[in-house]
């Protein structure tokens, strides 16, 4: 069926808003997926995947022993890389182990896992990868790093292989930009850990080819991956949003919130966790260390550099003050936005954290007010959705249902809600603008997420509240006349 012929069938008689609610909404976008195909143009006729058997993960952390999972589980041969035999052994039997459990929790049977294992080919050589059809590196977000791992994967790979990049938010044209096949290049995104979540965002080079990209998308599908194409920019489609909501987030501390009423906020809302709570689940320290490579930290600026503000922007350094008092989260002895009793996933409120909270305000002479749950609701959510029509207007996503597929799958956003995109459209999208415009006057430059998007400020001039089967159509028709008059 081609990629629109399910929403044009609905939309025939009734708009989506009205026909139905936010699980049946991702029941049809699920479904969009599963049958996805590659657009036909004259350029790209009709284009088959790769036969993929052959396949190679570098880099044995936790994201790349879940991607040898995903990939062992699909019925590939997988070469499992490091760069030395002590941390090939170490990933090996980690890799073991986690077979192993899901076998206990019944998931996986005991044949299954001795035919598993019989497909995995630890290796410390990168002649030994000369003959794999695929190779997804998953080492650590350094940019220089990735680029020699590409060099050299470029050099010793056989000329069809696809070299693909988990990485999270760098640059593909630039990685792929060291190899003499960019074309053969993709991002593959998984999101930890990789053998159970569903999500995997496959980023389009801009020269990544169509067969590049058929075999990339057909490859998410046989790993039973809910698998979105994007396009390349910073964050790509779910972290370029996620980005607005943790800084917002932190605003809202500074301003009179605290973690535990952001949390309550969020939860009373669907999502299963907190922003704080997700924090100390999965490590304060990760966003610590972007931001350092960044060079956000105080510690990395000038003497006289305000400690609120990076470059005239808005920014919030308690986060930063957390990490650096040692409070990465669960794993550092139940110490992070909460305080956790050993053997316990249940956040108590910290006195220590509502007194940094508490100094950090008077230090800056910001007066405490009362925020309200749906104020705290729309300064992390309409940021997001601010964002994702930005997203579109960028080319990015091909469409407000791909966005919402993203996020429910790759950050556990309230299924019953349908997704950003489509919540936005339950609400009402002058609604939404009418926030989004109100806290856009309010901070004005310093806050840059809130300038409202374009094409969000163009459907309502143009269409009131458009139903979200028609944005894209609407949007394309705007542009193709703004061409014609030109």
């Amino acid at each position: 069926m081609h990629r629109s012929s399910c929403w044009c069938i609905l939309s025939r008689n009734y708009t989506m808003a009205t026909l139905m609610n936010g699980s049946q909404y991702a029941d049809l976008s699920e479904q969009k997926l599963r049958n996805w195909s590659l657009p036909s143009t004259t350029a790209n006729g009709n284009v088959s995947p790769m036969m993929v058997r052959k396949t190679a993960v570098l880099g044995l952390g936790t994201m790349g022993r879940g991607i040898a999972i995903s990939l062992l589980k699909a019925g590939k041969i997988v070469y499992v890389f490091e760069m030395n035999k002590t941390s090939l052994d170490s990933g090996v039997n980690a890799l073991y182990d986690i077979l192993h459990r899901l076998v206990q929790r019944k998931l996986m049977t005991q044949q299954n896992m001795q035919q598993l294992k019989a497909a995995i080919i630890p290796s410390h050589n990168y002649n030994d990868l000369h003959d794999v059809d695929l190779v997804i590196e998953a080492v650590f977000e350094d940019k220089q790093l990735k680029k020699t791992i590409f060099k050299k994967l470029d050099e010793v790979c056989k000329p069809s292989a696809i070299l693909a990049t988990n990485t999270s938010s760098l640059n593909i044209d630039e990685i792929a930009s060291v190899t003499k096949r960019p074309d053969k290049v993709i991002g593959m995104h998984f999101f930890a850990p990789a053998h159970l979540m569903r999500l995997l965002e496959n980023v389009r080079g801009s020269n990544s080819s169509p067969q590049t990209i058929v075999t990339a998308m057909d490859l998410g599908k046989q790993m039973n991956k809910v698998t979105v194409l994007v396009g390349n920019c910073k964050g790509f489609v779910g972290n370029r949003m996620y980005f607005y909501y943790i800084i917002e987030s932190d605003f809202l501390l500074e301003e009179g919130a605290y973690p535990h009423e952001v949390d309550k906020a969020l939860t009373d809302y669907g999502f299963t966790m907190g922003r704080y709570q997700v924090g100390d689940l999965s490590g304060n320290d990760v966003h610590y260390r972007v931001r350092e490579m960044q060079g956000m930290l105080q510690k990395q600026q000038p003497t006289s550099a305000p400690e609120r503000y990076r470059n005239g922007v808005r920014y919030c350094p308690l986060a930063d003050m957390l990490v650096e008092a040692g409070r990465h989260g669960q794993k550092t002895d139940g110490k992070g936005w909460y305080q956790y009793i050993a053997g316990s996933r249940m956040p108590r409120i910290d006195p220590q954290v509502i007194k940094m909270i508490d100094d950090h305000r008077t230090k800056h002479n910001i007066k405490p007010r009362k925020i309200s749950e749906k104020e705290i609701i729309e300064r992390l959510l309409y940021p997001m959705i601010n964002e994702g029509f930005k997203i579109l207007e960028d080319g990015i996503a091909d469409n407000p249902w791909d966005i919402d597929m993203v996020w429910l799958h790759g950050y556990a956003w309230p299924r019953n809600t349908g997704g950003p995109m489509f919540y936005a459209n339950t609400v009402g999208l002058p609604q939404v603008l009418k926030v989004i415009e109100e806290r856009w006057k309010l901070a004005g430059a310093s806050e840059p997420h809130w300038k409202p998007s374009k094409m969000l400020t163009w459907l309502i001039k143009h269409h009131g509240n458009p139903d979200i089967n028609d944005w894209i159509k609407l949007y394309k028709e705007r542009n193709a006349r703004k061409r014609s008059n030109l």
